[in-house]
């Protein structure tokens, strides 16, 4: 095989538009990244792109890449990412193509490409990447080089007709072929932090499939995919035909290396890779019309000012000239990318087991741990601790910067209570009927009490006494010290609404359809209303008014000391949560899948928000910001007074454990 040096001047850049290979699908809604405040009411489900694989890479002159393109962000379709990436060189150069002409890369190209995967780990365009997650965290600033390996057996025999190289042709199938051979050959392991490289030689074209569909030089310049191993384990790859076969359509305009070929290369590598990490197996990061963190920033390197105007990154002493890539965070592209400081932070669980923190600036992962059942308890945060129950049995306390458990405890069963902390001491209770205080620095049991029900309700805690319900009927007063029976009261029927404490008065709902208010010293009944329906729900208090809804879909709204009606609201489904008041508005969620802003004085609708799913998370405020979570997965974030989307952020199940927001 000869080495030969290429060299090519500039040529005029052309931007390209998005892949022809895509397909549109009914899904479900998209994104954990920040949207469009514009689109303050995204529907349920959303008509979007889905890839095809493989997903190319188009050669200059392909599109155009207009700002029509570029109108929205990356979204999260629930895929995994790679969280850090180890990168294969597969040289694939033989003597001969199939047609017996000679086989020529340039004489520097292997080393040059070999010196970008050892330095694009830690960079500042690989540091794009980390803005991007999946459910089960950040993409991570680390890439390392795993090794190249040089096959000199030959090609197989042609299956496609590439117009560029007619004779001289591999299809998708067999570059699949050659990374198998490359994983058996050099004892190469697969899987999603694993990407396989196959660089052919000059001259040596590509296709899709032997019906020759897409084919190098003509539609694209690489590509990237992946199968499954045995195992079922994905084998992620790129197809890397050499640019110097036609640097008109996939060459860059300066070369920093002194070779067009390998710089050129770089650049398309470039794309590949960032592509991959973000959206490994097609399911992960694309905007609405298919393109990828790459695409939207196809043949964009903005300005070059170093090594004399042919480079725009110098990493580890060496300089290249690859494309900018796409970040959320300016909505634009960029060959760098800091990580901000969170303004505060908001935890939330979900049905999948998850316990998440996310930047309230733009809904990024910050940390998650899994647990073994649903986290329908919402989280409190003390004293930089997270505190939350799961349906695995047990309570957990997580450090609340870190997500590193520090501890958890054992119940006899599910814990949907929401725990609640004061002077050291944790209460919450269990479905195995017993209410627990715990040491909250240790998860270690002081004392527990049998309320001989069902406990799904969180506790209310008011000078040393702590109040709870159970779904046998009872509402007890608990000396906080001890667990001892202060009094209890019978709510007739099973109690599922948390107790609420203001102004020496416990109000609790019932599933007879009545809410009660009990004098909070001696458990006496003050007064009772009667909705007609199952109060499921909690109350809350503010201005001497109960805000509480029930299960026939009315949203009621009582006076605090004499019980009577005020006004009503009526929804279209079961009130899923308990209301928030925050400046003269009440918000509460439905069964009817709507988020809905009420006049907290009469009663009038200010706005509503659809969601995908019932809404059964209680909100919090926090800056002008409404947090919440619905049925359809997703937590959201809103502008409080105009109902404006800022983000949404798709967790692993439904989100019915309701957020905590920390701000500095």
């Amino acid at each position: 095989m000869k080495r030969l040096r290429l060299f090519f001047s500039p040529h005029t850049m052309v931007l390209y538009a998005l892949s022809t290979m895509m397909a549109m699908t009914m899904a479900g809604f998209l994104t954990s990244t920040p949207v469009d405040a514009a689109t303050s009411m995204l529907p349920a489900h959303s008509m979007h792109v889905t890839h095809l694989a493989p997903h190319i890479f188009k050669v200059h002159g392909r599109g155009n890449n207009s700002k029509a393109d570029n109108v929205d962000q990356l979204t999260y379709n629930g895929g995994p990412v790679m969280h850090s990436s180890v990168t294969y060189a597969i040289f694939w150069e033989p003597p001969t193509l199939q047609d017996g002409s000679s086989t020529q890369v340039s004489s520097t190209y292997n080393s040059i490409l070999q010196n970008y995967f050892g330095d694009i780990g830690g960079s500042g365009v690989y540091a794009i990447a980390t803005q991007y997650h999946d459910t089960t965290g950040t993409i991570a600033n680390n890439s390392t080089f795993g090794g190249a390996w040089t096959d000199t057996s030959a090609y197989p025999a042609s299956q496609c007709s590439d117009s560029a190289t007619p004779q001289d042709c591999m299809t998708d199938a067999q570059i699949q072929d050659e990374v198998t051979k490359a994983l058996a050959a050099n004892n190469w392991t697969s899987g999603r932090t694993h990407m396989f490289f196959v660089f052919t030689s000059t001259n040596e074209g590509s296709c899709f499939d032997s019906g020759s569909s897409s084919c190098a030089f003509t539609q694209y310049c690489a590509y990237h995919s992946f199968y499954s191993d045995n195992n079922n384990q994905p084998i992620i790859y790129a197809n890397m035909p050499y640019t110097g076969t036609n640097l008109s359509a996939c060459g860059v305009s300066s070369s920093p290396n002194n070779d067009f070929d390998a710089d050129s290369t770089i650049n398309v590598t470039s794309h590949e890779h960032m592509e991959a990490v973000t959206d490994p197996q097609l399911n992960a990061w694309y905007d609405s019309q298919g393109n990828e963190i790459g695409d939207k920033c196809a043949w964009n390197f903005g300005v070059l000012t170093l090594d004399n105007n042919a480079a725009n990154v110098q990493w580890n002493s060496h300089f290249y000239l690859v494309q900018q890539e796409w970040s959320n965070a300016i909505s634009g592209c960029a060959l760098s990318y800091s990580v901000p400081q969170p303004s505060g932070v908001v935890y939330a669980g979900a049905n999948d087991g998850s316990v998440f923190a996310l930047n309230t600036n733009n809904g990024t992962l910050l940390w998650h741990y899994k647990t073994g059942g649903a986290v329908i308890s919402s989280p409190i945060v003390v004293h930089n601790t997270v505190f939350v129950g799961s349906k695995d049995h047990f309570v957990y306390a997580f450090n609340a910067s870190t997500g590193a458990l520090l501890w958890r405890t054992r119940t006899g069963n599910a814990v949907y209570s929401s725990p609640q902390v004061v002077n050291g001491t944790l209460f919450v209770g269990s479905v195995d009927g017993f209410f627990y205080a715990l040491n909250s620095s240790t998860g270690a049991v002081r004392w527990r009490f049998n309320a001989g029900g069902s406990i799904s309700t969180t506790p209310a805690i008011a000078n040393n006494v702590a109040y709870l319900s159970s779904s046998n009927g009872l509402l007890f007063a608990l000396n906080t010290s001890r667990g001892s029976v202060l009094w209890r009261s019978l709510v007739r029927g099973s109690v599922f609404s948390s107790p609420t404490v203001v102004n020496n008065i416990v109000y609790v709902g019932g599933s007879n359809g009545f809410v009660y208010a009990f004098n909070d010293g001696n458990g006496r009944l003050i007064w009772h209303f009667s909705a007609g329906r199952a109060m499921w729900q909690t109350a809350t208090v503010a201005n001497n008014i109960v805000y509480i809804g029930s299960s026939n879909g009315f949203f009621y709204a009582l006076d605090a000391l004499k019980g009577t009606q005020k006004w009503r609201y009526h929804t279209n489904g079961s009130i899923g949560s308990q209301a928030t008041v925050d400046n003269g508005v009440v918000y509460v969620g439905s069964y009817d899948h709507n988020l809905y802003a009420l006049n907290a004085t009469n009663g009038g609708l200010i706005w509503r928000y659809q969601t995908g799913g019932h809404i059964l998370s209680t909100a919090a405020i926090a800056s002008g910001v409404i947090y919440f979570g619905s049925d359809d997965h997703n937590l959201y974030a809103l502008n409080e007074t105009t109902s404006l989307l800022s983000w949404h952020y798709l967790a692993g199940g439904p989100v019915e454990s309701s957020p905590a927001v920390v701000l500095p």
